[in-house]
Formats: structure tokens, C-alpha cells, sequence
């Protein structure tokens, strides 16, 4: 739950331990096995897998009830806030 951030208008896993073919494997499961619309993108020079705004409700109504209540901050973009 740690590893993970909201950005401006989504939210992002920072895989940068994970390969190119690591990260584009995980992007394809969420987006078959969840249907939630996720992509990669460059970050300090290592992939990370991002989740654009249209994709937070999904998102959230998936993994929301899993996660420590101090963590659940990540799942409200930057854009969202008050």
C-alpha cells in the first residue's frame, strides 16, 4: 500500500524495480482480470504503472475496502482534493 502515490488527476504503483516486460505484464492483468484502464510511464528513469482519472472509480471500488484507512489519501488525485 506504501508504494503507490496520487498524482494530479490519477494515481500510480511505483514499480521501479520491475522491468519494462514486468510492468507491461502487470498493466495487461489489471486491465483484463480488473477492466480498469491502466498504462506505464517514465518515471526517474524506471517504469511505473500510472491509472488515469476516467480509471479511479474503478479503481477504488476494487481495492478501497483492502487498504488501511492511512493509505486511502493515494486513491484521491491531487485534482479531487479540496
Amino acid at each position: 500500500m506504501d508504494d503507490g502515490s496520487a498524482e494530479y488527476a490519477g494515481a500510480s504503483l511505483q514499480t521501479h524495480s520491475f522491468t519494462e516486460k514486468e510492468v507491461n505484464r502487470l498493466v495487461e492483468v489489471i486491465k483484463r482480470n480488473y477492466e480498469i484502464d491502466a498504462g506505464k510511464r517514465l518515471n526517474k528513469g524506471k517504469w511505473v504503472i500510472y491509472f488515469p482519472k476516467a480509471s479511479m472509480p474503478k479503481l477504488r471500488k476494487a481495492i478501497w475496502h483492502y487498504m488501511l484507512k492511512d493509505f486511502r489519501y493515494k486513491l484521491c488525485p491531487y485534482s479531487e482534493r479540496a
